[in-house]
């Protein structure tokens, strides 16, 4: 079960937040927008490109999208971290 809530800024895109029960049906919920969109970009242009956030905090998520219908292959990825060298 969750909750999704739609918030308009002046000027800016549709923004949605979504409270759920635990992280397990947040990361779902979230990878299944991301699978969406790969999917999106890869039908339009032939390859998409993401860059996700490091902490443990993106675990489920991470782990529902492993599970998603994705045609990997044409998907570059980044990774984003606050360590420096």
């Amino acid at each position: 079960m969750y909750k999704m809530y739609k918030m308009f800024h002046k000027g800016a895109v549709e923004m949605r937040i979504i409270i759920s029960e635990n992280d397990k049906i947040l990361g779902g919920k979230a990878a299944e927008h991301i699978a969406g969109s790969l999917n999106a970009a890869i039908k339009e242009k032939g390859g998409a490109r993401v860059i996700f956030s490091t902490g443990a905090s993106q675990f489920s998520m991470f782990e529902s999208l492993l599970e998603s219908t994705v045609e990997w292959s044409k998907v570059e990825f980044f990774h984003l971290t606050s360590i420096s060298a």
